[in-house]
């Protein structure tokens, strides 16, 4: 070991060797450094971070496409010149910028369903014509701030085209109905109603014999009662006449009292004689109505008690007025 390290025994050609190498290093730096100097000034390979000429035209080329509405594709350029290989000042800017451009972005989504409101899958889009997806889900899309047609295809089922238009910072979603209901089977006509049904003159008539006849028995019906009041008001009459008498005990003498009652009596007696009146007026319209309506058809069925085949039976109805000296009085008898 002390042999190597003197100079005595070490080997003459070690010095040699040592120059020789140092020119070999030097001559094969030389081409190197070169070479790195002109790889500085092309374009990074695929895949390789941006230099700094790159991300100076990334830059230039957001804000072209920017001022062009092409906000997707400003994005991208963001993306690039924004790489922590650019330089300092370019990047700070196109991250700030890429900020404001994806907060303007606007998304859309679509909620493909059948007429019934069941979702429908698989779903292809297209959007401006280009194929966007095979099978579109839940997610949102993002496009830039224009006019665009979407169109939604499923198996089976004609295409559906729409247009949207999209808004900046607009998050907007959108119904889509794909596909065809069956129409419902026609309702059919409503049933005409039933022909009224005839009773045998026990209801109502379409030729008014119904009511004339009630008309009729209803001025019967007056008449009546209007007799019965008149005969209330003959009694009065009657009484107070009676009564009188005590009061004028001969034929030119009369006391006060028996004057009052002889006048309410003659009051009374002409009110009854007007009820009287009244009442065989009533009473015989009534039975006039009556007599002239048609007598209505039988029933249907097994005859009734009494009755005969092909007539029916008329009306009977007697009415009695009198005026006795007493009495003023009326009877009525009927039979139907």
């Amino acid at each position: 070991m002390n042999a190597w390290r003197s100079s005595e025994t070490r080997p003459p050609s070690w010095k040699a060797l040592g120059r020789g190498t140092a020119i070999t290093v030097l001559a094969l730096l030389i081409p190197a450094s070169a070479l790195a100097q002109k790889a500085s000034s092309s374009p990074p390979a695929a895949g390789a971070p941006p230099n700094d000429d790159a991300c100076i035209a990334a830059s230039d080329a957001s804000i072209t496409a920017r001022k062009a509405g092409k906000l997707l594709e400003a994005r991208t350029q963001l993306a690039t010149c924004a790489a922590a290989t650019c330089p300092d000042v370019v990047r700070t800017s196109c991250e700030q910028r890429l900020n404001d451009v994806t907060a303007r972005l606007p998304s859309i989504v679509f909620d493909v369903k059948d007429p019934d409101g069941h979702d429908v899958t698989p779903v292809k889009l297209t959007i401006d014509g280009i194929l966007y997806t095979e099978q579109l889900g839940g997610a949102s899309v993002t496009l830039d701030p224009v006019d665009h047609a979407f169109t939604f295809e499923v198996s089976g089922q004609a295409p559906v085209t729409t247009h949207f238009v999209l808004h900046e910072r607009e998050a907007r979603r959108e119904l889509i109905t794909i596909g065809t209901t069956a129409k419902p089977a026609p309702v059919p006509p409503p049933e005409p109603p039933p022909p009224p049904i005839v009773d045998g003159g026990r209801g109502a008539r379409g030729d008014g014999t119904s009511t004339r006849r009630t008309v009729g028995y209803s001025l019967v019906g007056v008449g009546v009662i209007a007799a019965g009041f008149a005969s209330a008001f003959g009694l009065d009459a009657m009484n107070k006449q009676s009564d009188s008498k005590a009061q004028c005990p001969t034929k030119n003498t009369c006391y006060a009292p028996g004057k009052t009652l002889i006048d309410d009596a003659k009051t009374d007696a002409t009110v009854s004689t007007v009820l009287f009146v009244v009442s065989g007026l009533a009473a015989a319209g009534g039975v006039t109505i009556v007599l002239l309506s048609p007598s209505p058809a039988p029933a249907s069925g097994p005859p009734t008690s009494g009755a005969t085949h092909g007539a029916a039976r008329a009306p009977l109805l007697q009415l009695l007025l009198g005026a006795p000296r007493s009495l003023g009085g009326m009877s009525l008898a009927g039979a139907w």
